[in-house]
């Protein structure tokens, strides 16, 4: 059975022809790679919409969160496929010529999770967290937690996604500006690891002993902080007091109520999935559409733990019940 594919890509200013609203939309979904619970999520978002609205969603995943050429390829080659993109960016400055040739092909793109540092002129909308707030929040809850937690050495360690990516980026100079404010003379180890739960596995037992001595890990998503845990469990060492991941996927959010990982950042990516269709469907039928589209962060913990906190925003964990 042929794929048929909607592409979002956001961004502003994009003119697109008057559709037959009659026929059914295909939308490409272009995603990073599979095997993650963030993206799950945005594609359970954008499935909601299809089913109320009767569209036709394919999806597309490059090989892994470094793979943009194969997204770039598939949007290029498969234009007579589609009506409409959902793009989540594997690099956020590849895709300003193809982005074009979208453009005057009158469909749509709307951007999702990854904002771009080129090519904007050329999308509907974005649609993503603030990133920088999420890794400042990430940051300012282990601040606070140093000074309850002792420690073999001044030093923490930081998982990073691809740095190329300006999601990753924004986090990174979140996190890192907190630390560098309250804690300009400590030590941190960063591990690029690509938001891949292998890589950071790997990454955490070649360097356990380094990560041993440290107050806890900062991992840019959650993919990667669960890598960095079963490193720990599956060698029966005691991992550091302060594990903060980023997505507050479920499984994530049951380990912080087993007191295993200590939060994660939480953004909402079915509401990022959702608000991507809404705004293809408003374009599509002329209804202006926000350049940017912003959802805010909270931060998933323990309820005993909030006093460690001193932002305001914050989300208390409740898994939902399989």
């Amino acid at each position: 059975m042929a794929r048929l594919f909607i592409f979002i890509l956001v961004s502003g200013g994009l003119s697109v022809a008057e559709p037959c609203l009659a026929k059914t939309t295909r939308i490409a979904v272009v995603l990073k790679a599979e095997g993650n619970a963030f993206y799950d999520s945005i594609i359970d978002g954008i499935q909601e919409r299809a089913v109320k609205d009767d569209l036709k969603i394919s999806l597309h995943y490059g090989e892994d969160e470094d793979d943009w050429q194969s997204q770039v390829s598939f949007l290029s080659n498969n234009l007579e496929s589609f009506d409409a993109v959902v793009l989540v960016p594997n690099r956020s400055d590849k895709f300003e010529e193809v982005l074009k040739k979208l453009k005057e092909a009158n469909k749509p793109v709307v951007v999702v999770d990854t904002p771009l540092t080129k090519g904007n002129e050329y999308i509907l909308t974005t649609i993503s967290s603030d990133n920088k707030l999420g890794g400042r929040l990430a940051g300012v809850f282990m601040s606070n937690q140093l000074r309850v937690e002792p420690s073999e050495e001044q030093c923490i360690v930081h998982f990073s996604g691809n740095p190329e990516a300006q999601t990753h980026e924004d986090r990174n100079v979140g996190f890192l500006e907190v630390f560098k404010k309250e804690h300009p003379s400590i030590k941190i180890y960063t591990y690029k690891a690509l938001s891949n739960y292998d890589l950071a596995r790997s990454l955490a037992l070649e360097n356990m002993k380094q990560i041993q001595k440290c107050y806890g890990v900062f991992a840019g998503s959650d993919t990667m902080i669960l890598g960095v845990l079963d490193a720990f469990e599956s060698n029966n060492l005691r991992e550091p007091p302060i594990l903060i991941g980023y997505d507050a996927i479920l499984e994530v959010q049951r380990k912080i109520l087993e007191s295993k990982i200590t939060a994660s950042v939480q953004q909402s990516p079915a509401d990022m999935g959702r608000v991507a269709v809404d705004s293809i469907r408003s374009a599509l039928s002329g209804t202006p559409v926000e350049k940017q589209q912003i959802i805010r962060p909270q931060l998933a913990v323990r309820k005993f733990q909030l006093d460690l906190l001193e932002e305001k925003e914050l989300a208390i964990v409740s898994p939902k019940v399989q």
